[in-house]
Order: C-alpha cells, then structure tokens, then sequence
C-alpha cells in the first residue's frame, strides 16, 4: 500500500507540517507488516506485528518510526494480510506547538490503482483565489521514472495553465502552488507519459489563513 504526502517538514509560514500513521487489520488473522519511507532519505522498519481485528497507529510518524526531524515522501507498507492504511497529515503554526490544525486524511492506494501510461485522471475543485493555494503531488509507485503532463482548466473548460513534472521511480514529488493564480475554481487532467510507468496523485487546497488542508483524490 502507497501512503502518499508523510510529512515532517516546514510549508509556506505559518505552517509545519505532520503526519500520523494508522494500519488496520480488519481480519481474523494477525499480519506482518514492514514499512519502507522513500524520502530525500530511505528508510525500512519492520518486520512488525498487527494483531488480527486491530489497529495501530503511529503519532508524527516519521520521527517516531525512524527519528527523521525533517522530510517529505511517500510510505510504502507491506503485509501479509490485507489491511486498509491511513494518514493524517496536519499542520502546526510551528515545530514542537501542541495546537494543530484538523488536517486532511490519505488511504493508502494498492500499485493497481494507479495511473498508467494511455490514461487520464482528474483532479476536480480546484482553488487559487485569496488566501486559498493549490498543490499537487505524485508517488512513482513502480520501477519506471516518468514525466507527468497536468493541464489545468477553468470551469468552463478554457485551458488555463498546464506544467510537466519528472517523477524518478519509487520516489515522491510535489508541485505547491501548482494552480495559477486567479483561479476561484478550477480543474487539471494528469497524463503520465512514460509507458510502464504507475503514478498516483493527490491535490491538496490549503487555506492559507488557518493552514488547513483539503485532500482530493484522483478520479
């Protein structure tokens, strides 16, 4: 399972920026999990043990799994069993502050359900007005390295903007303020343009006033 956007890392001020971590196992038969982060760093834990119809869950789980103070990427989790994989990615107006915004959630997505080459996702509601900011990001979830093209368009379908973004394998990219600017709603197509190649991608709105995220998932 693909667990895009941990984080442990400073944004744009005030924010900075957490992630927690959950595995369930909805089963009756304990799994065995590993978990591997591929950051600017790479780190592996595990094997670990998830007992049968339980849930663990690790707080700021980058410094407590693996001690990171600062990074970004994606986690990978292996199991033997299936499982449904969460995170919460939550921001502080500073590091070490106990006050957090509420956050946005991540599922863990299967290589699968990922985007290939000769595909087309969607990424709707969309927001670049105010204090309001788009990001997008992108997990390589195979071997292959990629450009990713995302073309953005505004409600009435008048493209307004458009970027190309590398994506090297097993590795984590984000665009911030990826939207031009002016934008009160919008919406982008992703294309990956490398054949053999699995890309999953999230956008994210943030309020720049409170530094709250809004999560969208690619259709």
């Amino acid at each position: 399972y693909y667990v895009s956007g941990l984080a442990r890392t400073p944004g744009f001020p005030p924010a900075f920026w957490y992630s927690d971590l959950s595995a369930l196992n909805p089963g009756s038969s304990p799994a065995e999990i590993r978990l591997t982060f591929y950051g600017s760093s790479f780190h592996t834990s595990g094997p670990l043990a998830l007992g049968a119809h339980q849930q663990i869950t690790w707080t700021d789980a980058l410094n407590s799994l693996f001690g990171i103070t600062q990074d970004t990427g994606m986690m990978v989790v292996e199991s033997t069993q299936p499982l449904r994989t969460y995170s919460r990615t939550y921001s502080q107006v500073a590091s070490g502050m106990t006050v957090s915004t509420f956050g946005q959630a991540y599922v863990g997505l299967e290589a699968g359900e990922a985007l290939s080459s000769g595909g087309v996702g969607y990424l709707g509601a969309l927001r670049s007005d105010g204090q309001y900011r788009t990001n997008i990001e992108f997990a390589n979830v195979g071997n292959t390295a990629t450009d990713v093209q995302v073309l953005f368009y505004d409600n009435a379908g008048t493209q307004i903007g458009s970027m190309t973004v590398p994506v090297p394998a097993l590795r984590w990219v984000q665009k911030t303020l990826a939207l031009p600017t002016g934008q009160a709603s919008a919406f982008a197509e992703v294309r990956v343009l490398a054949a053999g190649a699995h890309v999953i991608s999230f956008a994210t709105v943030v309020d720049g006033n409170s530094t709250d995220p809004t999560g969208i998932e690619m259709w």
